[in-house]
């Protein structure tokens, strides 16, 4: 079972980085999260304080995508 969920973390993650690259070459597309993103993508903003940066984050953006953080 440990293998298995290795596994699975593993697709889950390449998934993630994968979905950020193809959204940047597209859109203005901004990921804020753990520094492990900027391994992965050039829109890579940091992390977004969560009572006062997230907000404004949230009322700027014409969609606002959950795509979690890189280590879940």
């Amino acid at each position: 079972m440990h293998g298995l969920q290795i596994a699975y973390w593993a697709v889950d993650y390449i998934e993630r980085a994968t979905f950020a690259k193809e959204f940047e070459k597209c859109f203005d597309f901004k990921v804020y999260g753990n520094d492990e993103w900027k391994k992965y993508v050039n829109c890579y903003e940091g992390v977004a304080e969560h009572f006062n940066q997230m907000p404004d984050i949230f009322n700027r953006s014409k969609i606002n995508l959950n795509i979690v953080r890189t280590y879940v």
